[in-house]
């Protein structure tokens, strides 16, 4: 952790005068009168053609002192190096160097900022997307900081983009940062609808928006974001019906949409478009029905069968029913960690004996109404199952068949043995 302070003796430049600007202007003068000239003219165009057209090192440097003053840079963790002449000393400025890009108008430029958990405050201008060739800006863990989004637009080479645990609001104006492939905005108490801006992103690889209060449905919209490899809304109260859109959706690895209030059925047909996906999570979270938010996803869980990087797949405390299909995770890996977890649905029938070539599978089964396992997975009348004793994480050689699934006509409270101290006890 950054001690607080540590480095942040006052910067030569921050004058008394500095908090209107005259300080700055001052350095600006001082530095280059041809420089100054330039900017002269400069200032009558457009922002958005300053930061695009302007290449000299004192335009970004007088961003950065205009971001220090306005987020009670005196105050933060650390400033180390904001006393240095070169920006790209600074703490939290990154630079391209003559070998990070084959662009050599950009060398010396500033390619990325980061300055999370380090105590700023008040609201980052909006100028700092003004800077020409900036690609990445993380300030997360501030959570006294907003983040003026309406010159985003500006960052014309801008791809990353973490506002989490910030005191962001709104998120209308990002839209217009039409290069942005990696989106964090978790925690940020935003409700109401989805953003429409989100849905213009389509360059966008990485959405993360978890721990919100977002509401209403997850809108078709989502299925113009074709780009998308992580799709990531983790406890809010999105309501409705998923969208068979999801099923553009290709390239997407993971979808978390764990502990929301989704009703209806599953887009089994999407489902089975997302061929590429890693994870699949949209469950529902609690102990208690009382805890579970809205009604639960009702009808029949996807095969999967063409799935063949999947491995993590949670759907407890949903209101899935019918069976298990034959080809049941046919294809996804037999060599790695799966982990499926059903707990507390409405599913019954049989478990696939398909599975068994699943060696390392975990098959989460509680709370539903399976009523046989193949001799094949578990023979119940001699008490023996050779062929799953890697399955649940081990646990299965460690406390014994039981520990994948109790027979039918027993329980335990978690449906399997998970000690030594306990046993499959009668129904009856």
């Amino acid at each position: 952790m950054i001690p607080h302070k540590n480095n942040n003796s006052r910067p030569s430049w921050l004058s008394s005068s500095s908090s209107s600007g005259c300080g700055w202007l001052f350095l600006l003068l001082a530095t280059s009168c041809c420089s100054t000239m330039k900017h002269a003219v400069v200032s009558a165009q457009s922002d958005l053609n300053l930061a695009r057209d302007d290449t000299s090192p004192e335009v970004s440097k007088s961003i950065l002192q205009s971001v220090y003053s306005a987020t009670g840079g005196l105050n933060w963790n650390d400033a180390t190096g904001w006393n240095e002449e070169n920006v790209c000393t600074w703490k939290g400025v990154s630079c391209y160097t003559k070998t990070s890009n084959g662009d050599e108008r950009r060398h010396g430029h500033i390619r990325s900022l980061d300055w999370s958990a380090n105590r700023l405050v008040g609201t980052l201008p909006t100028k700092v997307f003004q800077l020409p060739y900036l690609e990445a800006l993380t300030v997360e863990d501030n959570p006294d900081l907003d983040v003026d989004l309406s010159g985003i637009g500006s960052a014309q080479f801008l791809k990353q983009l973490t506002l989490s645990k910030t005191a962001v609001t709104n998120l209308d104006a990002v839209g217009a940062a039409k290069s942005l492939e990696d989106l964090h905005v978790s925690d940020l108490k935003l409700a109401g609808p989805l953003p429409s801006s989100l849905f213009q992103l389509t360059n966008l690889k990485r959405l993360n928006a978890n721990y919100n209060s977002f509401t209403g449905p997850l809108p078709a919209e989502v299925g113009q974001l074709t780009n998308l490899e992580e799709l990531l809304l983790f406890d809010s109260d999105l309501t409705g019906q998923l969208p068979g859109e999801l099923g553009r959706l290709t390239l997407l690895k993971i979808l978390t949409l764990t502990d929301n209030a989704f009703d209806g059925s599953l887009p089994l047909d999407a489902l089975e478009q997302m061929t590429n996906l890693r994870t699949l999570s949209i469950q529902r979270i609690g102990t208690h029905d009382a805890d579970f938010k809205g009604s639960g996803i009702t009808g029949p869980l996807p095969a999967l069968k063409n799935h063949k990087f999947l491995t993590k797949i949670q759907f407890e405390n949903q209101r899935l029913s019918g069976s298990l299909d034959d080809d049941f995770l046919q294809t996804s890996p037999t060599g790695q960690a799966i982990e499926v977890d059903l707990r507390n649905n409405e599913l019954e029938g049989r478990v696939p004996p398909s599975l068994l070539d699943k060696q390392f599978l975990s098959l989460y089964l509680g709370g539903n109404k399976i009523t046989t396992v193949p001799p094949r997975i578990y023979d119940t009348s001699s008490g023996t199952c050779p062929q799953i004793s890697d399955w649940m994480g081990g646990d299965v050689r460690e406390f014994g068949c039981d520990a994948f699934l109790c027979p039918p006509g027993t329980w335990a409270p978690q449906g399997r043995l998970m000690s030594y101290d306990e046993t499959c006890e009668s129904c009856g």
